[in-house]
């Protein structure tokens, strides 16, 4: 994590016995459950809690997995979406299935190896910028991080 993000997020991973851990300030809390439903999920898989501290500046994540969900989706609703704020990428258009962590499908058999060069290049260029927290799309654009037109 420390490299992808040039040492900006530093993470430490801790056990709790608690069965539906509240995120602190700057945490990211799971919990694996038979109802995703019925801790606050529109989905029966499961779904990613986000908590705002200010207009676009994130506080804390919170996900809930339903417990047959695989490593590929923990690792990409954890890691992929609490920790880096990455979005879900369509692979036939962005990048090849499995070339990120974030084009990969729910219940995806395959095996992590980490995350990929296209994930590495993608946050790194993120936090190597310019951008402040709670930066509007058109700096994002404006710093070069996406074309203007992309995702329309």
């Amino acid at each position: 994590m420390t490299t992808a993000t040039r040492g900006v997020v530093r993470t430490a991973i801790e056990e709790t016995p608690e069965l539906d851990p509240v995120p602190g300030t700057d945490e990211v809390t799971v919990s694996a459950v038979a109802d995703p439903r019925a801790g606050g999920c529109r989905a029966a898989s499961g779904c990613v809690q986000h908590g705002f501290r200010g207009r676009g500046i994130l506080r804390s994540i919170r996900v809930v997995e339903a417990l047959t969900h695989g490593a590929v989706d923990y690792v990409r609703d954890v890691v992929g979406r609490g920790v880096l704020g990455m979005c879900q990428i369509n692979g036939r258009r962005v990048a090849p299935a499995g070339g990120s962590l974030m084009s990969l499908q729910p219940g995806t058999s395959r095996t992590l190896g980490g995350l990929t060069p296209l994930d590495l290049e993608a946050t790194q260029a993120v936090y190597g910028s310019t951008l402040e927290p709670g930066a509007s799309r058109d700096d994002v654009v404006r710093a070069g991080l996406v074309h203007r037109h992309a995702g329309n």
